[in-house]
């Protein structure tokens, strides 16, 4: 069965976040990568990424000739992460915050031409990276916005094209 070109995305962008621990050279220890499914009921913990597809519009800019043509299309992504320091962790909400977000987007620039994620798009970039705090102080996380410019056959939607 085929799979489309925004989920080989996504399953590229959850290995490259699955990487992120102390032993390979990050500053944060990731619990888990979740793909959050429609009935998921996962419980928030410490150092905890939820990846999540969000628009997918076309990028009529990025369309090529050809036979068939190429349609281009901008995947939007919302990485968030989530963090439940101890009571004993003395670092600030902001420090923790801003490491956590690098490391993530560490993590994405991996390997040579990391913006192709894995062959399947021609363009990668980061747009905005939010910061949000637990009123009573329980959690605090960061959320990441990355938008992937892929293109596909005009004909099969399935097949990735440079």
């Amino acid at each position: 069965m085929a799979t489309a070109i925004s989920e080989l995305i996504a399953i590229e962008m959850q290995t490259r976040l699955q990487q992120i621990k102390k032993t390979n050279g990050y500053e944060t220890d990731v619990s888990e990568v979740v793909r959050p499914t429609r009935d998921d009921k996962s419980q928030p913990k410490d150092n905890q990424i939820f990846l999540t597809t969000s628009t997918n519009s076309r990028a009529e800019e990025f369309d090529c000739q050809g036979n068939p043509p190429a349609f281009g299309y901008r995947q939007e992504y919302e990485i968030n992460a989530v963090i439940r320091a101890s009571q004993n962790d003395s670092s600030s909400s902001s420090k923790l915050q801003a490491t956590l977000s690098s490391d993530i987007i560490k993590s994405i620039v991996q390997g040579v031409a990391w913006w192709q994620m894995d062959g399947n798009s021609i363009q990668t970039e980061f747009s905005n990276i939010t910061k949000y705090n637990a009123p009573d102080g329980s959690a605090a996380g960061v959320r990441v916005s990355v938008t992937v410019i892929y293109r596909s056959d005009s004909t099969n939607p399935y097949n990735v094209r440079g």
